[in-house]
């Protein structure tokens, strides 16, 4: 739904996209970062779907949501969610391919093979259509070519800040929500942070350090004993990934956090077939 909304509802891309900055016209309106991250969960899954399942029309109608999604993810000019979404791709084929037999893995080469080139038509398309600023973005240089020195378009400078904090109140931190006024002491900026973990550790102290390291060993000992999951992987890096670029501004991290947790067991139902003895046959009749 989010995809036919941005064709239908946004402005041509020629004229809204002057720089190499995140737009919020080519996203509806909304949060660049965050509409490219759902965008991102989108092309995640139909290109499971498009790698999994054997069904012609559905596998176009894939590629088709996939690359439009793709595009649409690219020219809200905000790369963390694009990242994401490539990671996760990569995550799932690295655990279908270790895990499925050799015949299963040739099947793959076919399909890879077309998105590949999908990818490469979609990008000559969005270089065109933003005249060549997608590439500058990506490559992380200003609308004139000239490189940027910061790659996280400010994120850094936040992260050191709420470090900073943390450095100062070890302990206890500096209270939940309080990072943003911590801030704006500092230099008169009041700017919410976009990494959940540099803000845990100064909001909260050691009981945040206690809290992260909770949340990144329960999934890996609860993968030592339930490998069923072979998206765990994938719904992993997603979380991690996107409370560092994109804080918790979405419900997404967490719910693919819960994912990674699944523990899928198949159980065969068999059936009991009772003998009617004649007594009962007798009180049948």
């Amino acid at each position: 739904m989010i995809t036919t909304y941005l064709f239908l509802v946004t402005p041509d891309i020629r004229d809204v996209v002057t720089n190499t900055a995140s737009n919020f016209a080519t996203s509806g309106g909304y949060g660049p970062n965050q509409v490219a991250t759902v965008l991102g969960i989108g092309m995640f899954i139909t290109f499971v779907r498009f790698l999994r399942i054997k069904n012609l029309m559905i596998n176009i109608l894939d590629i088709v949501l996939f690359l439009a999604m793709t595009y649409r993810a690219w020219v809200t000019f905000s790369r963390g969610g694009v990242y994401t979404a490539f990671l996760m791709i990569i995550a799932v084929i690295g655990t279908l391919f270790l895990l499925k037999r050799s015949e299963f893995k040739v099947s793959f080469i076919p399909k890879l093979a077309v998105i590949a080139l999908g990818l490469i038509m979609a990008w000559g398309f969005t270089s065109l259509v933003t005249n060549g600023l997608i590439d500058k973005r990506y490559a992380n240089e200003d609308a004139a070519g000239r490189a940027k020195d910061d790659l996280s378009t400010g994120r850094t400078e936040l992260i050191s800040i709420e470090l900073e904090a943390f450095f100062e109140n070890p302990i206890a931190g500096i209270g939940a929500g309080q990072v943003k006024y911590y801030r704006a002491k500092k230099d008169g900026i009041i700017a919410a942070s976009h990494n959940e973990t540099s803000r845990l550790l100064s909001e909260h102290g050691a009981i945040g350090i206690f809290s992260l390291l909770v949340l990144i060993f329960t999934p890996l000992f609860f993968r030592l004993f339930h490998r069923g999951n072979i998206y765990f992987y994938a719904f992993l890096i997603f979380w991690i990934a996107t409370i560092n670029h994109s804080a918790m501004r979405i419900a997404a991290p967490a719910f693919f956090y819960g994912m990674a947790l699944l523990y899928v067991r198949s159980v065969k139902i068999k059936k009991k077939i009772s003998t009617v003895n004649s007594t009962d046959n007798a009180l049948l009749a």
